[in-house]
């Protein structure tokens, strides 16, 4: 009799609970519903977020480098996710909405997609799920303009040879930048150095890496082994470090100038041509000239002019020289100093002109050649290298005026001199701005993989993107551009 009202419970407990379960069960799938669709719809909204940042900043990255369309470089990060053909992508230039609408510099992206919900069935609000995301990047300046530019990540062990009564011999680079001399260069503007050599950054902490000469080679050096200069900036934006972060300061204010171990900043001449007729035919005389030496006494005569063309060299040695506007393409040596420009004294006025220095003697202004072909490709690293200068100008004459190409119009507007990419060889510009002396010394030097060294004391008024550089000063020299270079702009993702 006992065990019988015990079954009858259990079978009265049993049936209750199917029951209940079988009441609960939608109610329950309901649930595991709703929060497995929110899960994943978490995640796909996640995901489709991350694509939409990537498009916004390649989209931003053409703004930037002005190559191609942001339209389609946000498509091609859709493609790479192969999400083209189920995802609605809307690029609008400038943004619609919030802080950055109508600012040019900055791109918004906007991605639509829909899939099925999971448990539709049990769902009352439909079988779809839509996901909407933005994106908002663009360029921003990371330095103020820029006056010297350093572009070899890692330069040659160059030495440079002497010319006797002009210019010394000089040992082997010590740094990307390198300072030498006694006394301190101020620039107006910021520096930008691509050398990847290893240093100090701004809170004394090691950073890049060793180059051809560990422990002497430094992005950045200030009289190697012996600090006896200083160097002012805006800012130094610099890819490895600098030998002692004591020898930098800023031109006004306590901030300390230093940003190393940054990425290296892209060539602002990058898509500069070589001269030729059909680039530039209002500046380019295709006439050849020859090789021009001028030793003109006493300087009272009358001035000896020189016209734009093809030339073998052009020395002077003194007397008055006049340079008409153009562009001079001069592409060998003086057979007795080895450069192809030597401006050893004498009053030069070469006002809104450009020097094309090239080591290729077969170099034909009709199509640039072999020139043309260097294109941005790094040449082969030589090593160590002792090479004479290509370009020695003494800029220090009493009334001597040098300013680049003066032509809105033409490619190489606001240039003085440029060199051919793959030629390594030095330009040396040495002026002494001393009592009554008033020379200038204007315009853009442009030598990718070459060498520039800046010489003396007063003030130059130029930019330089070069390989390397180096500054030689006696007591106090000013860098001002007229004319800077661009700032470092980055892609920055803002919303």
């Amino acid at each position: 009799m006992k065990n019988t009202i015990h079954h009858t419970i259990t079978t009265h407990r049993s049936g209750k609970i199917l029951v209940l379960v079988a009441i609960s069960l939608p109610a329950l799938m309901a649930v595991v519903g709703v929060f497995t669709n929110s899960m994943t719809g978490f995640k796909a909204s996640l995901d489709l977020q991350h694509v939409s940042d990537a498009a916004a900043l390649a989209a931003a990255k053409v703004i930037r480098d002005n190559e191609g369309t942001i339209a389609a470089a946000a498509q091609s990060v859709l493609a790479d996710h192969n999400l083209t053909s189920t995802v609605a992508c809307v690029v609008t230039r400038p943004p619609t909405t919030g802080p950055y609408a109508s600012n040019q510099n900055y791109v918004e992206v906007t991605l639509t997609s829909s899939r099925a919900a999971m448990f539709s069935r049990f769902m009352s609000h439909g079988n779809t799920v839509n996901y909407c995301v933005r994106s908002v990047a663009g360029v921003e300046k990371e330095t103020t303009d820029v006056a010297l530019h350093i572009l070899d990540k890692n330069p040659a062990q160059l030495s440079v040879l002497g010319i006797s009564g002009l210019l010394p011999s000089l040992p082997a680079l010590l740094g990307g930048l390198e300072v030498l001399g006694l006394g301190s260069v101020r620039v107006d503007g910021s520096v930008i150095v691509n050398t990847k050599w290893s240093g100090e950054d701004a809170l004394g902490e090691k950073v890049g890496e060793y180059g051809n000469l560990p422990l002497l080679q430094h992005a950045v050096s200030c009289t190697p082994l012996l600090a006896l200069t200083r160097f002012r900036a805006d800012q130094i934006w610099v890819t490895g470090g600098v030998d002692r972060k004591e020898n930098y300061g800023p031109c006004s204010g306590d901030d300390h100038p230093l940003i190393a171990n940054q990425c290296p900043v892209d060539d602002p001449f990058e898509d500069l041509p070589v001269p030729t007729s059909s680039v530039d035919p209002t500046n380019i005389n295709s006439t050849y000239r020859g090789s021009v030496t001028v030793v003109s006494l006493p300087i009272l005569l009358p001035p000896v002019v020189l016209r734009p063309g093809i030339y073998d060299s052009i020395n002077i040695v003194a007397g008055r020289v006049r340079f008409e506007p153009g562009i001079y393409i001069i592409r060998s040596t003086n057979l007795l100093v080895g450069a192809g420009l030597v401006i050893a004294a004498g009053q030069v006025e070469a006002n809104g002109v450009m020097f094309y220095i090239t080591d290729s003697a077969s170099y034909h202004p009709s199509n640039g050649s072999p020139d043309s072909h260097d294109a941005n490709v790094d040449p082969h690293h030589p090593g160590a290298l002792s090479v004479l200068p290509s370009v020695v100008i003494n800029a220090a004459v009493l009334n001597s005026s040098y300013t680049g190409l003066n032509d809105p119009s033409s490619p190489f507007h606001g240039m003085l001199i440029y060199q051919r990419r793959h030629d390594r060889r030095p330009i040396v510009i040495l002026k002494q701005d001393l009592l009554l002396s008033d020379s200038t010394f204007e315009g853009t030097i442009y030598s990718k993989w070459g060498h520039v060294i800046l010489s003396g004391q007063g003030q130059f008024n130029t930019a330089i993107a070069a390989g390397s550089v180096r500054l030689l000063t006696v007591t106090q020299t000013n860098i001002s551009p007229s004319r800077k270079l661009p700032a470092a702009r980055n892609i920055t993702l803002v919303e």
